[in-house]
């Protein structure tokens, strides 16, 4: 029965761990977390902005989007260089789709944005060219 608490307490602190980083990693984009979820027609919230699946349990275990990849390349931060990248290769800057179009967000400043318009990490529309990349 000790055996079983101790499995059981494990995985809730692993859950527990892998919820909020999510979070944390929504934290340190603009509208981190109110990236339409493409995959959706927008009607949801795409959580693991960084990762091809929008499903968490997924996301978990699947490689990063090309925004993730680009993400993780500026040390996790937000810079002017991430915000101007195309990551998604849709013909928007991640800025532009994150609300920050003219990159002027700082993490923990009341930096003014714009609505989110797209996601950075996968192409749209479904039909363009670029959304090969990507399945929903």
């Amino acid at each position: 029965m000790a055996e079983f608490g101790l499995r059981l307490v494990i995985c809730l602190a692993w859950v527990t761990l892998f919820v909020q980083s999510f979070e944390i990693f929504q934290n340190l984009i603009p509208n981190g977390n109110k990236v339409p979820n493409p995959c959706a027609n927008g009607s949801s919230i795409y959580e693991p902005v960084g990762h091809k699946s929008s499903n968490k349990e997924k996301a978990s275990k699947e490689t990063l989007n090309r925004f993730g990849q680009d993400f993780n390349a500026t040390g996790k931060n937000w810079t002017v260089t991430l915000c101007k990248m195309d990551s998604d290769g849709d013909g928007k800057s991640n800025g532009v789709e994150l609300g920050d179009p003219n990159c002027k967000w700082v993490n923990d400043r009341n930096s003014t944005l714009l609505p989110p318009t797209g996601h950075p990490g996968i192409c749209e529309p479904s039909s363009s060219k670029c959304a090969s990349n990507h399945t929903c």
